[in-house]
């Protein structure tokens, strides 16, 4: 596991990436799909190093990270294919 500090910084360069990405992306599309998978990937760094998750039972650890990956899935494609 990395330390705090570590992954505090990891979340910072990724935040510093999203921004950078809606600012100055030559593809308006493309930047989208990153940004919600770096927001996603956020998600489960802080859901797994700072609250009690790496704690809980291998079930709701799956649980958890089949809805995450799946309410980014459904983002996504709606974002790229939506209804009407």
């Amino acid at each position: 596991r990395l330390p705090a500090g570590a992954v505090w910084g990891l979340l910072v360069l990724a935040t510093c990436m999203s921004w950078f990405l809606a600012e100055d992306a030559a593809d308006g599309r493309l930047a989208t799909v990153a940004i919600i998978l770096i927001a996603a990937i956020k998600i489960r760094m802080v859901v797994g190093h700072f609250m009690e998750v790496p704690w809980a039972a291998l079930r709701w650890r799956l649980l958890l990270e089949l809805w995450l990956w799946s309410a980014a899935a459904i983002v996504i494609g709606t974002y790229l294919f939506p209804f009407g």
